[in-house]
């Protein structure tokens, strides 16, 4: 006999006598059973059971068949196939993102796509680590370790927006090392023997009756992250960035070469947005990516297309205005076309591209050797150009 309880462990919703128990080596581990009730019982993500040890969670709202009215009959209510997951499954609610221990001096991103080297599988399973900690401390603290004895060759690692179970899973595909996970502890480099299925209701299987219908397997995101394009972004931007203390939001080694939220150039930490939800499920992160990459998706990135002299001064950036001038920072007054045909000496060569907002200029300097190119959209004031440094095409305008 299992008893199932409320998050809090207050409440007993309900005691089962049998149940299936499903697992896969080096996948997906879960418990489901069917309930009949003369009443409704009120199930809510987070509900628990305890078997053998481990805890089972439920991370889904059930779906329930209504046979006879309340209190007619023992099965007035049928729950069928409900499912309740190992605490592994908290590792595909957690993004594997670039992020290194902060003793280890490597370079990193904090980004949802990236690739790095690995000397060998301990490398892999330190990220690991660092991620889970980004969100599960205290008693939900998750403990990644590597057998000794496990020998494994250097790898180069592609990563493009996976979870962290998803990550757990490269160490047997990139490293072949075997895996276990058994509570909040990852141990890899296991011995043990691979087999192909376990027959039983499992992921893929979505659950349904006539009344009522819902898919155990739904992703939940409670939290999300979204990321802009590179386009205009300067050369270690968010590094240049202070906090309200004069320290830099982020450290020297971390490189963010995309755009991210606005609340990340606060304390370069929260690129993301919480949904009003994230109490009662739980944090469930995801990720997207507004660069461009996905059609059906709005690219966002820097741009004064639009912009106005009064949004500056909302911004608290002073531009004056000319009297009867309409404010807009994104009308090309004139300009000067540029024609290579051979015979130019290698002297600088000057050209302005006017807008009529002069104040405009401080913003729009060359640093770090980085070249902004100029669109349709965007206006700069471009000086020094030499022969030979640059290639400017287009009509000039």
């Amino acid at each position: 006999m299992i008893e199932i309880k409320s998050k809090d462990g207050s409440i007993v919703r309900c005691v089962m006598n049998e149940f299936d128990y499903n697992g896969v080596f080096m996948g997906e581990c879960f418990i489901t059973f069917d309930i009949k009730s003369p009443s409704p019982i009120d199930f809510s993500i987070g509900d628990y059971l305890d078997y053998r040890g481990e805890r089972f969670t439920l991370n889904y709202t059930p779906a329930k068949k209504k046979q006879a009215r309340n209190g007619s009959y023992g099965e007035a209510f049928v729950y069928d196939g409900l499912k309740f997951n190992s605490s592994a499954d908290e590792l595909t609610r957690c993004r594997f993102l670039d992020y290194v221990s902060a003793d280890n001096k490597v370079h990193f991103s904090s980004l949802p796509i990236f690739s790095f080297y690995a000397i060998s599988v301990c490398d892999l399973a330190e990220r690991i680590q660092v991620n889970l900690d980004r969100m599960y401390q205290g008693a939900q603290k998750w403990t990644v370790t590597v057998e000794p004895s496990f020998v494994s060759k250097d790898k180069n690692i592609s990563v493009n927006n996976i979870s962290c179970f998803d990550a757990v899973s490269l160490a047997n595909s990139e490293f072949s090392a075997n895996f276990i996970i058994r509570g909040r502890t990852i141990k890899i480099g296991t011995s043990g023997l691979s087999v192909g299925a376990v027959f039983g209701y499992g992921k893929g299987n979505g659950l349904y009756d006539i009344e009522q219908t819902t898919n155990s397997d739904n992703l939940i995101i409670t939290r999300l992250m979204a990321y802009g394009s590179q386009r205009n972004l300067p050369n270690k931007y968010y590094n240049k960035l202070k906090k309200a203390d004069g320290t830099p939001i982020i450290p020297e080694s971390q490189y963010v070469t995309n755009l991210m939220l606005p609340s990340f150039s606060i304390d370069g930490n929260n690129n993301y947005i919480d949904s009003p939800n994230i109490e009662k499920y739980g944090v469930r992160e995801g990720c997207v990516y507004f660069d461009g990459s996905d059609t059906n998706i709005q690219e966002i990135y820097p741009s004064i297309d639009g912009m106005t002299a009064n949004d500056l001064i909302s911004a608290g950036i002073q531009v004056s205005i000319d009297a009867g001038d309409n404010g807009r920072l994104d009308e090309i007054a004139s300009a000067e076309q540029i024609v290579d045909d051979g015979n130019i000496d290698n002297k600088d060569i000057y050209t302005d591209i006017y807008t009529k907002k002069e104040d405009l200029y401080n913003s729009c300097v060359m640093e770090d050797k980085v070249l902004y190119y100029v669109s349709a959209v965007d206006c700069f004031k471009c000086t020094g150009i030499k022969k030979g440094r640059y290639l400017m095409s287009g009509n000039g305008a």
